[in-house]
C-alpha cells in the first residue's frame, strides 16, 4: 500500500511515515520485423526489401530472407546484410509456389511478424514452338507420275507451352503442280 500513515506510539507521540514510491520500471528491449515488400524483377527473380526496428536498447544485427515450398522446406535463404534495419536482396527461384518470410536478427532473438511474410508463384517460361510435317499420299517421301492426282498434307502441331494466336504457314507448290481442291 502506498500513502502516508500515522501510528500512535505507546508514549502518546504521533509518528509519521511515508511509503516511498518505487522507481518506474526500466522498459524492456524490444525489436520487431516491420515490413516485407516483394517486387518482381523477371519471371523468376524478385527483389525483397525488409524493414525492422528496435528500441529500449535492443539492436538489429541483420535481416534474413527465406523462401519455403508448400511443405515448409527451405528452398532459399539469404542474409540481407549486417547491422542494418532495412535491406534489399534479390532472390531467384525455380518454378513453384512459395511462402516468403523475413526475420530480424536482433539482440533479443530472431523476430518476425505477419507483416514480414509474403507469397509468390514462379510460372514456367513461355516457349512458343511448332512442328510441321509434310506428307505425299500419307508418306514422308513418295514419287508421283505426271498428271497423277496425289494428296499433299501439311500437319502443323503446337509443341510449345503457350497458345499460338497468330501463326501462318506458307508452302508454295512448284509451277508444274495444280491445286484441284483443298481444305484447312
Amino acid at each position: 500500500t502506498r500513502g502516508k500513515f500515522r501510528i500512535m506510539s505507546s508514549c502518546g507521540n504521533l509518528l509519521t511515515y511515508s511509503v516511498p514510491t518505487p522507481p518506474a520500471p526500466t522498459p524492456s528491449p524490444v525489436a520487431t520485423c516491420d515490413k516485407l515488400t516483394v517486387k518482381a524483377i523477371s519471371r523468376d527473380t524478385f527483389e525483397l526489401t525488409g524493414t525492422a526496428s528496435a528500441k529500449n536498447g535492443a539492436t538489429i544485427t541483420a535481416l534474413h530472407y527465406y523462401a519455403f515450398d508448400g511443405n515448409g522446406k527451405t528452398i532459399q535463404a539469404i542474409n540481407g546484410g549486417d547491422g542494418k534495419s532495412t535491406s534489399t536482396v534479390k532472390m531467384t527461384l525455380p518454378v513453384g509456389s512459395y511462402q516468403l518470410r523475413a526475420y530480424a536478427i536482433t539482440s533479443v532473438g530472431h523476430v518476425t511478424s505477419a507483416a514480414c511474410t509474403g507469397s509468390l508463384t514462379v510460372t514456367e517460361e513461355q516457349k512458343p514452338s511448332i512442328d510441321i510435317v509434310k506428307t505425299v499420299n500419307g508418306k514422308e517421301h513418295d514419287t508421283v507420275d505426271v498428271n497423277e492426282e496425289f494428296t499433299y498434307e501439311i500437319k502443323v502441331t503446337n509443341t510449345g507451352n503457350v497458345e499460338l494466336k497468330i501463326a501462318a504457314v506458307t508452302d508454295t507448290a512448284p509451277s508444274q503442280v495444280t491445286l484441284i481442291k483443298g481444305n484447312v
